[in-house]
């Protein structure tokens, strides 16, 4: 049997499921409600892409001897449209909606401009704006990569061609989030197939083949269509239906905790199944069902036995917990039991509550060449498809800017026509000759290689009289000016916004008033990209609660060459003992808004905002390194390292100076100590040869105080012995 009979036959075994039906059937009714759109879109692709003129139209021109001349004006307003509304790459703000860690809404930004970063966000909404202009309708995307940060999953963020992109057509939101369903068709190769999805090459031999292209043929220049054909690789259609049904979930209260957790039927089955314990001791029974709280207790179960009591360290005196029951150096009535029960004794305690309830979610069915491959329920409320309707009427067959400005562009083109067909003919030099002079071949072939008409004329009848084309009005060169301005106008942009001296003031600051004003032009078209983002970010928080439910570093990439920023999600917390408390920024828990900050992918003019941070700076309301990230300066970095060396060495110089000083000062004041010690010396000093004088003057009184008593007493004795001989001889 050969290979194309095997094919058959194994084509012919497999049945199409009925969800894989209703796909197709939905995409059939889909594509025809919107082929007239598909046609005028992809007319307005090929019209902005230089296709302007119809064959007839060129016809027509060369007819008239006009050069079929194209001055494409809608590129480089859409291109200049699509610069300025992506100038810079959007900043996110995040904030919790309850009593979530307020703390944690600041990294649902960071993980925010993680996946924008890691996804090249910048790149596919320019692709997205692009469409929106051209097309009417710009596509954003969301999904899961299963196989990015090594196996743990990745949120990416796309674009999608909206010929891909096939939205209920009763739909009337500009984000088409009132959509029953949305399909998106794309046509990949067995190749790719089996890239994407691994493990079910087996499904592939059941995969019919298309030759089909979701790209629709224009009605104008059909030679010009850019379609690939490509026979080697054979190709199937993928499809994947979302569609928004309803969930009946489980919405448990811990009224211990506070906490609030909503499950899915099948996941409150398994968390019925969960562990928790009751705590019996002397003061009665206690519940233990919060997560962390449940790890402890099991931990303590485990090394107990489910039994343990309190005995008093000898040392410390504070209680410590021992297994087993009590004994005679135990502390009377500590005795505690753990005992393990499921969460449904719980929920039977009254200690949960339980409460039916209906959400909508999106449901996926993915399918290719009529083949299912995939049925899940998605954990979100809205569409992972996210569109940006241009000029939106209540239907999702928005019209572009190009459609409305098709008419200008194509008399700009004529005007440009008459322009150079008007220059050919005054600078092209008319050769007359009479008829029959000489041969007319030969003086063609010599005199047309510069541009020369040669001219034959019957010389019996008259000398021929050569008109000269009239000048060509000034009007005309301003109509053409006018049209291109109203272009632009009509796009959002202007040519002073564009670098055009001409439109400039004279002065800085006039300039840089006109420059914000300009943006007001373009501030609806801001309003239509900021939403469809906007929306997207809610589809993002919820997938981040579902995706990133590990631990994980994510580190940020800083402009201006600074120092990354580290942001870690889901770390856990441990006690002192080595006992798991919680966690830090846990992002699967809470409820938290989204939201890109108005005006940030829109150009700033640096200098202007350079002077402003600088008044900022020099009134010291930013520091440093907050006016530096404003400016050009390359290596912001450099400069503040080498800023805080200075400021580091004129803190060490300053220190040095004050204890110079301080120094000085004490030098000072013990120079006048030892003056006055010095003064003091002296004075002692001749206090003390003042003791000295009047100790020798004390002495030399006394010794002739005691001569003269000496003296007088000898004379005393000397009267007496007198006294006493005089009256002896009496």
């Amino acid at each position: 049997m050969n290979q194309g009979a095997e094919k058959y036959i194994s084509q012919m075994a497999y049945e199409t499921p009925k969800q894989v039906k209703l796909t197709q059937q939905l995409l059939e009714i889909y594509r025809s409600s919107r082929s007239s759109w598909d046609i005028k879109a992809k007319e307005d692709d090929d019209f902005r892409r230089g296709d302007q003129l119809s064959k007839k139209a060129i016809f027509n021109l060369k007819q008239k001897r006009q050069s079929p001349v194209i001055h494409n004006v809608i590129e480089s307003a859409v291109e200049n449209a699509k610069a300025m509304l992506t100038a810079n790459k959007p900043a996110f703000s995040a904030t919790a909606k309850e009593d979530s860690d307020r703390k944690t809404g600041k990294v649902f930004a960071d993980l925010m401009s993680h996946i924008w970063n890691g996804s090249d966000g910048n790149m596919h909404l320019k692709t997205a704006v692009d469409d929106y202009y051209v097309k009417g309708m710009g596509v954003l995307f969301t999904y899961v990569d299963p196989h990015g940060a090594f196996g743990k999953g990745e949120i990416m963020i796309e674009s999608l061609d909206p010929f891909d992109v096939f939205i209920d057509p009763n739909s009337k939101d500009p984000y088409a989030r009132d959509a029953a369903h949305i399909i998106i068709s794309k046509i990949l190769s067995f190749e790719q197939i089996q890239d994407i999805y691994p493990d079910k090459k087996e499904l592939l031999k059941f995969v019919k083949e298309t030759f089909q292209s979701n790209q629709p043929i224009s009605g104008r220049n059909i030679a010009n269509q850019d379609s690939i054909t490509e026979n080697y690789h054979k190709k199937a259609e993928a499809l994947q239906r979302y569609s928004k049904i309803k969930v009946t979930e489980i919405n448990v209260f811990n009224k211990q905790t506070g906490n609030e957790r909503i499950f899915s039927l099948a996941e409150f089955q398994e968390f019925l199944q969960d562990p928790c314990l009751v705590q019996v001791s002397q003061e009665g029974e206690q519940w233990i069902t919060a997560d962390q709280e449940v790890e402890q207790a099991l931990q303590i179960y485990e090394q107990t036995g489910g039994v343990f009591h309190y005995e008093q360290n000898p040392q410390t005196g504070e209680p410590e917990m021992a297994p087993g029951p009590e004994n005679q150096y135990s502390i009377p009535g500590s005795t505690v039991e753990l005992v393990i029960l499921p969460m449904s004794k719980a929920i039977e305690a009254g200690i949960l509550l339980t409460d039916k309830i209906v959400q909508t979610k999106i449901q996926r069915i993915i399918s290719i060449g009529g083949v299912l491959f995939d049925e899940s329920v998605m954990p979100i409320s809205n569409y992972p498809i996210v569109t940006i309707m241009n000029h939106h009427n209540r239907t999702p067959y928005p019209m572009s800017d190009v459609r409305l400005v098709k008419g200008l562009q194509e008399q700009i083109n004529k005007i440009e026509s008459l322009i150079v067909a008007h220059a050919s003919n005054s600078t092209n030099v008319k050769l007359l000759i009479p008829q029959g002079s000489v041969d007319r071949k030969k003086v063609e072939e010599e005199w047309q290689k510069a541009g020369t008409a040669v001219i034959e004329f019957n010389a019996e009848i008259g000398n021929p009289i050569v008109v000269q084309p009239p000048a060509l009005p000034n009007e005309l060169y301003k109509n053409k000016a006018d049209k291109m301005y109203e272009i632009e106008r009509m796009m959002g942009i202007f040519a002073m916004q564009q670098g055009d001296a001409s439109q400039a003031p004279n002065t800085f600051k006039g300039t840089v008033q006109l420059d914000e004003f300009g943006q007001r032009r373009i501030k609806s078209k801001r309003d239509d990209i900021e939403g469809a983002i906007n929306t997207l970010a809610k589809v993002v928080v919820n997938l981040i609660q579902k995706v990133y439910t590990e631990p994980r570093a994510i580190r940020l990439l800083q402009p201006n060459n600074l120092p990354t920023r580290e942001v870690s999600i889901n770390q856990p917390m441990y006690s002192d003992f080595g006992d798991a408390i919680g966690k830090i920024n846990d992002v699967t828990v809470g409820a938290y808004d989204l939201i890109v900050v108005t005006g940030s992918m829109l150009p700033s003019n640096r200098w202007a905002m350079a002077e402003y941070y600088k008044e900022l700076y020099g009134a010291g309301l930013i520091d440093q390194q907050e006016f530096l990230m404003k400016t050009e300066v390359a290596d912001v970095e450099g400069v503040l390292e080498r800023s805080g060396q200075m400021n580091q060495m004129q803190q060490a110089l300053q220190q040095a100076q004050d204890q110079i000083k301080k120094l000085e000062g004490d030098m000072q004041t013990l120079q006048r100590e030892n003056v006055h010690l010095e003064k003091k010396v002296e004075v002692e000093k001749f206090k003390t040869g003042l003791n000295e004088n009047r100790s020798d003057v004390n002495k030399a009184s006394q010794l002739y105080e005691a001569r003269l008593n000496d003296e007088l007493a000898m004379q005393k004795r000397t009267m007496q012995m007198n006294n006493k001989v005089t009256m002896n001889n009496k």
